[in-house]
């Protein structure tokens, strides 16, 4: 059995891009922890929108967040989608460097248009599909403020509920779409 590790570490001619999948509070993020892909580089909106929590000072706990907080974080988010459309992805694309890209790909149009165009640049594409419960996932969102003693974001509940159902729909149509660079975790 090949390991993922094995794919992502292997030296060849075409750099490499794996797209991860999943829930807010599905366990993307500790997955990659625990694969010690630290020489990949990875990219993540949520690092941009922390950053900015500090620049903009509005709360990470946006289960908490009153409205102006509420939108603070919305300009954050528009603010980190943004830089890696028009300045993260073209710097790592024209590089040719493999990359991780940490999200929730709840867009099966938007991650259609990325992998294609990641294709087209040469590279080989995979997807990561993280998958937990709509339970689990509320639950890690909310405690994961506090674990991380405001260091890490939360979403309000509705957030999650919207994203999980996105992501969860869009199931078989990533399995399709991926093919054999299609791997489940649950």
């Amino acid at each position: 059995m090949i390991k993922l590790t094995d794919l992502l570490k292997e030296i060849q001619s075409s750099p490499k891009a794996l797209l991860l999948a999943g829930a807010p509070g599905a366990g993307k993020g500790s997955i990659l922890n625990n694969l010690g892909l630290d020489n990949i580089k990875t990219l993540n909106v949520d690092d941009t929108i922390i950053a900015l929590s500090k620049e903009m000072g509005f709360t990470l706990d946006q289960k908490q967040a009153d409205a102006d907080d509420r939108s603070k974080y919305a300009q954050a988010m528009a603010q980190a989608t943004q830089k890696l459309k028009k300045e993260q992805l073209p710097n790592i694309i024209s590089n040719r460097e493999s990359f991780i890209l940490d999200g929730t790909s709840a867009s099966s149009k938007q991650t259609s248009e990325l992998k294609s165009q990641l294709e087209l640049a040469g590279y080989e594409v995979m997807m990561l599909y993280v998958y937990t419960d709509l339970t689990t996932s509320l639950t890690r969102n909310q405690e994961r403020f506090i674990k991380s003693k405001g260091q890490d974001r939360s979403l309000n509940p509705n957030i999650v509920l919207r994203t999980w159902n996105e992501v969860t729909k869009n199931f078989n149509t990533y399995k399709q779409m991926f093919g054999n660079n299609f791997i489940i975790y649950s």
